[in-house]
């Protein structure tokens, strides 16, 4: 449910002065909404780090998803499970519903 929210809100990413999206990491002013749920700390740090990387595998439409070094990496996180459960539900909403992301190229 968190990697919905987090891949739906379009604050996710900060825009550049071009006003197109960081996608390097996520904004920390976007993500305080989640601190009281996951406490800023080392699995966190992995769950955000995870999330970003499937996050780019979706939009870069990776054929097998999460990927094999995906799964090496993060695979042991007890969240591992939900995050492209999440991701992958939102990009089926933004494709039925015709939704763009944010001032992305």
């Amino acid at each position: 449910m968190l990697n919905i929210i987090l891949a739906l809100n379009p604050d996710t990413f900060a825009l550049d002065s071009g006003k197109w999206e960081i996608r390097t990491s996520f904004d920390a002013k976007a993500l305080r909404w989640i601190d009281p749920i996951l406490e800023p700390r080392v699995t966190w740090a992995r769950w955000q780090e995870a999330s970003l990387k499937a996050m780019d595998g979706i939009r870069h439409k990776i054929d097998s998803l999460p990927s094999v070094e995906w799964l090496k990496e993060y695979g042991n996180g007890y969240w591992s499970l939900f995050v492209y459960e999440g991701i992958e539900m939102v990009a089926r909403i933004r494709q039925k519903a015709g939704l763009q992301n944010r001032l992305n190229p």
